[in-house]
């Protein structure tokens, strides 16, 4: 009976691009690291993500080239302190990184942009995601 199998049909809910590039998306942790897997893919990196190795300090480890960056994720409701860029900084030997990063959907403390710029950590806060999300849009 048709009318039977087009009901045991499985749909699949088709994810725009505009959707996965939307920050409002995202609820947790686990989903601002899958966003920003996305987003980094999107720029071209290849990405691993570190939970296999117990996530020594960065979620995830971009790479570019010979470039390979240690990244922190931080999905936080208020701003993010300087423990952040020390658990990135302490992580770039152990992922064998050249570069670390620290992203978050809010911003710093004066202390850990100090600290980032003593050790030279990129810190990308929620202006500088969406401004990069909207050349992609």
């Amino acid at each position: 009976n048709e009318k039977d199998a087009d009901k045991n049909e499985i749909k699949y809910e088709v994810i725009s691009k505009k959707d996965k590039l939307n920050l409002d998306n995202v609820n947790s942790g686990v989903e601002f690291e899958n966003y920003l897997k996305y987003i980094f893919e999107e720029l071209g990196y290849e990405v691993e993500t570190t939970k296999a190795s117990g996530d020594q300090g960065a979620d995830l480890i971009i790479t570019k080239g010979e470039v390979r960056t240690a990244v922190q994720a931080k999905f936080y409701s208020s701003t993010v302190g300087n423990k952040a860029v020390q658990e990135v900084v302490a992580s770039m030997k152990f992922y064998n990184a050249t570069n670390a990063m620290v992203v978050t959907n809010n911003y710093y403390t004066s202390g850990a942009r100090e600290l980032a710029k003593a050790n030279g950590v990129s810190l990308w806060d929620k202006d500088m995601l969406e401004s990069i999300v909207l050349t992609m849009g």
